[in-house]
């Protein structure tokens, strides 16, 4: 039936066709677009195979003859309604659906110009027809619901295993099927798929190809009831279903065990832990939305259905997942990549490994806690590499000073962050094990990771392990530039290992005595105590943590006994000179601080250690002077001063010097070129101008950019060079480092502070970053110890007062409710400060402007948890307004005017109590609090007939109009009085029931409305008729006139 002899391949058969193309274009005609509808179902009905006979050898015919069939199944059978869907269906069935997939294997233009692909043509008839809601072979469904019918796509489930391995167009297609319509429970019975593990392109293709059909999304939307969009079902869907989804039932467990166990192939192990890793992931998030529709349904934890089907879905996966022992020895076998000729392979399997661990522990907690597993071993994969070798030897790192080749590999990075986050959750970990026959401990391994990893997700992973230890990590340090000297011979060394050295053995040695260090901290402040006063000095529960004092303690002992180097000594101060302003942060008073580093000064005095090193000497005294000037910040005392350093001339010819060197050629030269000035800036005894910082920046921004923040923060807070130097621009360019706010804090004086640019760039750097509740709360608490300093100083408090107000406002779009309401609480209602300014009534005008926004920004008076919140000083308050409006001491009132919204009904009741009994003339600050006491009423008064509104009847407020005269606010007050006091049924809505009508309604009821308005005024209503402007509460009075 085909044209034999040699014809030109690219001939449209359409043009010159053969018998068979005259024969498909025969069958056609019936069923094509001009056809009526009733031939066409009579031809389909009795003569149904003819039809289906097209496509078999369609594999075969040209792309023309492909695309017109395919055009005329869609224009003119399955674009038509008139035909019966059953017709539709029965025609494209299993055999037929067939027959076109085979056309898959045509994936390549068949004419010049990369046209005519009969693959594409195929795939997108299929989509049309299979992944439609309502159309086509497939069916709407119920998600993992039982099905109402047993219609469903007519795709055979047994053409998955023999096309799914094909890729390209046919997995696409199968993909979007499942994404849509298909039921993976269904899937599984008719499926067969060979997972049987064997090393073949087979298996490989099907056990990928169940992968993504467990990939498939959780269908949420079949979980609400149906024709709704917020209500969920209260019954879940069957648990047979549930786990189809999850874990299939095809001896996955079996499969999974066999698999994972040493002897099996490298790539075997790796698909099936890839498999067994979206199994968990389904699990996960299967487990998140049943809890979210649960506390959505408000069920008990033990009684609701969906929290049971949760437990049930949970203890049915623990008995169909590997063994966790099975796990444990899978990553095991791969620890570490190593360098061998299979370090690619190792390295993925120990990812996968390490990911199974981690998603055991978070999907399945009851089955990781029964194993008798080691959890503090996996540290030894973070000391992997060049990232925190064990024997303590690191390279060139640092803040990018790191060379490219010794950077850890994105895979390696992966499986840390997988191991930090195991270990983040397990209350198995001990930090001060040993790693593996290494004499450090897991806390020096993840304090040198921490330090020294420029991966975001690890150092924050890392700060969550890290609050074990230190509660919250200060361990971000500078380092000085490994392999260079001081000017007096000084070597420097990498500042990153002594500082963690120095802190491993500190922790161990607190966690042998730990109150022996607590008694010698009380020591040390109370010796202190008299230098402070109560104000200042805060000692209860300031320094909970011994391992402070056991720093101090140790850091004296090594200097007096020569323990450590120079280098070391100056790496340890500069560290707890971070550690002590981090801390300032979190303190309402500084003298326990103070008491630190008067500590720190007798350590760092002199003496024969230092004499022959003046470079490191003057390095700590700086260090110690940048702390005092942190701890004096804002105050009129004192503070620390070095000496008066070298002439501008030695200043001048070293930087001539230094301009005149060439950017060295190599990334790593021109780090380490950048460090060692900002080193130079530190250990020199010098004290440059504004100018010479300029000239400093502009060879490190050539040297290397990053390098300037670390300028920045060596930078002396007494000196203001960093806004009177180019380095003003870097906040704003860069947006500041993260966390940087109150190192700037610490650079702005009171006249900084009073002006808006500098408070917007302090904003700008706390939201510029990831914003937490901690983090804004440590800015609160640098900016109200600012104002405790600050009473003497008006315009200055009001500049604090004012960027404190802006804090809650940015953190309100920024933070979840309960952050919010903590930042509330630790803002106004425990911070000693702002009470005693809420409280008082002698604040400057400013003062009291920025205040009212504070508390505007931060409490609504509509909210009753709010309301609770601040009573002790709307209390206050209430009191006050009620002995000022008893004494005629009316200018008071507008101190207590911002809390009236936030009293409660019994103290604004009273106040109007006492204004209605004092018959002389007001001031214009008695109307005004009366209008605010009106308003706060207004807003607690929901319901027109609660029983409150009764104590505002429509006679007191008619009686309170000599005070108010002309107020929108007291008219609307009175309407809506006058409208709770008419008859049951009469107002601006009147619903009748059983057909009655208004003129037998109204006349038994005229008489109970005109026995309760009996004493009102006659000429009442035409009073307010007779305004010059109406109001809608006007109109509403009007309305009332003509019912009456």
């Amino acid at each position: 039936m085909r044209r034999k002899g040699k014809g030109d391949e690219g001939d449209d058969m359409l043009v010159r066709p053969d018998i068979r193309t005259y024969y498909i274009l025969f069958i056609l005609s019936f069923v094509d677009q001009d056809t009526p509808s009733i031939l066409k179902a009579a031809f389909l009905e009795h003569r149904r195979d003819i039809f289906m006979s097209v496509f078999r050898g369609l594999i075969q015919d040209h792309h023309s003859v492909i695309q017109k069939v395919l055009q005329v199944c869609w224009e003119g059978l399955w674009s038509d309604p008139k035909i019966k869907m059953t017709i539709k269906v029965g025609i494209f069935n299993e055999v037929t659906i067939s027959h076109l997939l085979k056309l898959y294997d045509r994936a390549v233009p068949e004419k010049h110009g990369g046209e005519h692909v009969p693959a594409d043509v195929v795939h997108h008839f299929l989509l049309a027809i299979c992944t439609r809601p309502g159309q086509g072979t497939c069916f709407k469904y119920r998600g993992w619901y039982p099905r109402e019918t047993d219609d469903g796509s007519v795709i055979d489930e047994e053409d998955a295993e023999v096309t799914g391995h094909k890729g390209g167009f046919t997995g696409r297609v199968y993909n979007k099927i499942l994404a849509k319509f298909y039921e993976p429970s269904r899937y599984w019975a008719g499926a067969a798929l060979t997972l049987e593990p064997r090393l073949s392109s087979k298996w490989i293709a099907n056990i990928t190809f169940a992968g993504q059909v467990l990939s498939q999304a959780v269908p949420t939307s079949s979980f609400l009831i149906p024709g709704s969009t917020e209500l969920y079902n209260p019954t879940p869907p069957p648990l047979s279903s549930i786990m189809a989804n999850v874990l299939p039932p095809v001896g996955i467990k079996a499969h999974l065990s066999k698999v994972l166990q040493a002897g099996s192939a490298g790539l075997v192990q790796h698909c099936m832990a890839l498999v067994l890793v979206k199994c968990l992931r389904k699990l996960a998030e299967v487990v998140r939305l049943f809890k979210m529709v649960g506390a959505a349904l408000e069920e008990e934890e033990d009684r609701g259905q969906w929290n049971r089907r949760r437990k049930e879905v949970e203890k049915e996966a623990r008995r169909r997942v590997p063994e966790f022992q099975v796990i444990v020895a899978f990553s095991q076998q791969n620890l570490s990549a190593g360098s061998s000729p299979n370090a690619t392979k190792n390295a993925l399997l120990s990812e996968s490994s390490q990911r199974l661990l981690w998603l055991y522990r978070e999907c399945l907690p009851d089955v990781v806690a029964e194993a008798r597993f080691e959890v503090g071993k996996l540290v030894l994969n973070l000391a992997e590499g060049s990232l925190a070798s064990l024997s303590g030897e690191s390279p060139a790192v640092s803040d990018g000073r790191r060379d490219h080749d010794q950077r850890p590999s994105p895979l390696q990075s992966v499986k840390q962050l997988h191991v930090l986050r195991l270990l983040s959750g397990s209350d198995q970990f001990t930090w001060v094990g040993k790693v593996a026959s290494s004499s450090h401990t897991c806390l020096r391994v993840l304090l040198k990771t921490f330090c020294i990893t420029r991966v975001c997700a690890l150092r924050t992973t890392l700060r969550e392990v890290l609050q074990h230890v230190l509660s919250e990590s200060h361990c971000r340090l500078a380092l000085c530039s490994e392999g260079t000297e001081t000017p007096d011979g000084a070597p420097l060394t990498d500042e990153f290992d002594d500082v963690v050295a120095f802190l491993d053995d500190c922790a161990q040695r607190c966690l042998k005595t730990p109150y022996r260090y607590m008694e010698a901290m009380t020591d040390l402040l109370q010796s202190h105590a008299s230098s402070f006063s109560k104000s200042t000095y805060q000692h209860g529960g300031a320094f909970a943590s011994p391992l402070l004092m056991a720093v101090l303690e140790q850091a004296g002992a090594k200097v007096g006994g020569r323990l450590m180097s120079p280098s070391d000594t100056l790496a340890v101060f500069t560290f707890v000179r971070r550690l002590v302003v981090k801390l300032a942060s979190k303190q309402a008073g500084y003298g326990g601080l103070h008491a630190i580093l008067d500590k720190l000064e007798d350590v760092g005095s002199g003496g024969e250690f230092f004499a022959y090193y003046p470079s490191i000497a003057f390095g700590i005294r700086r260090e110690l002077s940048i702390m005092n000037a942190c701890l004096g910040h804002l105050e009129d005392r004192p503070r620390h001063h070095g000496s008066k350093g070298n002439g501008d001339n030695a200043v001048a010819a070293f930087l001539d010097h230094i301009e005149q060197i060439p950017a060295p050629a190599s990334e790593s030269g021109r780090i380490a070129s950048a460090f060692e000035l900002v080193d130079w800036l530190r250990l020199a005894d010098v004290h440059p101008s504004p100018s010479d910082i300029n000239r400093i920046v502009s060879v490190v921004r050539r040297f290397h950019d990053p390098a300037l923040w670390t300028l920045v923060e060596y930078l002396h807070p007494s000196d203001d060079h960093l806004w009177n130097s180019s380095l003003s621009e870097l906040p704003i360019e860069a947006s500041s480092i993260e966390g940087g706010f109150d190192w700037l804090f610490f650079h702005c004086n009171d006249v900084r502070l009073e002006d808006e640019r500098f408070r917007g760039i302090l904003l700008n750097t706390l939201f510029s970053h990831t914003v937490i509740c901690t983090k804004i709360e440590r800015a609160i608490c640098l900016i109200t110890r600012g104002i405790s300093v600050s009473k003497d100083r008006p315009s200055f408090m009001t500049a604090l007062v004012s960027l404190l107000c802006a804090v809650p406002e940015g953190a309100s779009s920024r933070l979840s409710k309960e952050d919010l309401r903590r930042l509330k609480v630790g803002t106004v209602v425990r911070s000693a400060i702002i009470h005693e300014l809420c409280v008082s009534d002698g604040l400057a005008s400013g003062v009291h402007e920025e205040l009212q926004k504070l508390v505007e920004a931060s409490f609504s008076g509509t909210d009753a948890e709010d309301k609770m919140l601040v009573s002790p000083i709307s209390s206050h308050w209430a009191e006050g307004m009620k002995a000022w409006l008893e004494s005629g001491y009316f200018e008071g009132l507008k101190c207590a005017r911002p809390w009236v919204k936030f009293m409660d009904a019994e103290a604004l009741f009273s106040a109007i109590n006492v204004i209605e009994s004092n018959p002389e003339p007001r001031s214009s600050s008695v109307c005004v609090i009366l209008e605010d006491i009106l308003a706060a009423i207004q807003r607690t008064i929901t319901d027109p007939h609660d029983p409150t509104n009764s104590r505002l009847s429509v006679s007191r407020l008619l009686g309170l109009q000599a005070l108010l005269p002309g107020s929108d606010l007291l008219e609307e007050m009175i309407s809506t009085a006058l409208t709770s006091e008419l008859p049951c049924g009469i107002g601006e809505l009147t619903t009748l029931s059983g057909g009655q009508s208004l003129s037998i309604v109204l006349p038994s009821l005229r008489s109970v409305g005109a026995s309760r308005n009996a004493s009102l005024s006659p000429d009442l209503i035409s009073r307010f008729l007779e305004k010059d402007i109406w109001t809608e509460s006007t109109a509403k009075l009007a309305a009332r006139q003509e019912v009456e």
